[in-house]
């Protein structure tokens, strides 16, 4: 790659970069923002819960399952 090719990625990335901010929960609750701000910051608040709660289950079911085939004391 060229140095002007990386230059141009750069700058591009400075360009775009006000676009991906605006999808903060912070940035979604200015006058700009609307009403969608409720809804994303409910579920920043909500999806890590919901990931934990999976990887418990995963990790329950592969407890068991060795349980069961006797490989755990």
């Amino acid at each position: 790659m060229t140095a002007k090719f990386l230059a141009l990625i750069t700058v591009s990335l400075c360009v775009l970069a006000p676009r991906i901010a605006e999808a903060c929960p912070s940035c979604a609750g200015n006058s700009a923002g609307g009403m969608g701000w409720l809804a994303v910051l409910g579920a920043m608040v909500f999806v890590p819960f919901a990931i934990a709660y999976v990887i418990y289950r995963v990790i329950r079911a592969a407890d068991n399952q060795a349980t069961r085939i006797g490989r755990l004391p």
